[in-house]
């Protein structure tokens, strides 16, 4: 197995053309996010430990986990498209946030520097 360098490929095998055509801008994902850290989850107490004191039993419930943000989402071009107007949601899940950050950033410079460089020529 060769040795990743930590690069970021952005790779892309869509219907035959060997690349996914997208037609908006990649971004985070706001409407999907995936559950809180499970880890966080499981440090809070069970609720049925204290049934005296049922304040405190309420509390870790409505206290704000933090979610991951580490999915790019964007809309494609279906694998199978017959035409332009076949489109879908992708989402590409990442191991951390920096690593999905980073992405976005490259395909969304690469997708302006298309849309910029036809406009100027």
């Amino acid at each position: 197995k060769p040795e990743d360098n930590g690069a970021t490929r952005i790779l892309f095998f869509v219907h035959r053309t060997g690349r996914l055509q997208l037609n908006t801008p990649l971004f985070a994902s706001a409407n999907y996010q995936h559950p809180p850290d499970r880890s966080r989850q499981r440090a809070v107490p069970p609720r049925d430990e204290k049934p005296d004191d049922e304040k405190n039993g309420e509390e870790p419930l409505t206290e704000e986990l933090p979610k991951k943000r580490n999915t790019a989402q964007f809309l494609g071009l279906r694998t199978d498209a017959q035409s332009s107007s076949d489109t879908t949601i992708y989402r590409i899940r990442f191991s951390n946030e920096e690593k999905c950050a980073e992405f976005l950033s490259l395909a969304n410079e690469r997708k302006t520097k298309g849309k910029s460089q036809s406009t100027s020529a």
